[in-house]
């Protein structure tokens, strides 16, 4: 394997894990911002 091709692997490996990151970052935090309401609708508290 070249050097040059490893190099294109290993910037495409970490590019894909930050926009995987990204995405489950993205998921938590909606999920967050919504149990607030949520419960709130439930009739119970946030707290």
């Amino acid at each position: 394997m070249t050097d040059k091709k490893l190099k294109k692997q290993a910037f495409t490996f970490l590019l894909l894990m930050g926009i995987v990151s990204l995405l489950a970052d993205m998921t938590y935090e909606s999920a967050r911002s919504l149990i607030g309401p949520y419960l709130l609708f439930l009739g119970d508290s946030a707290n």
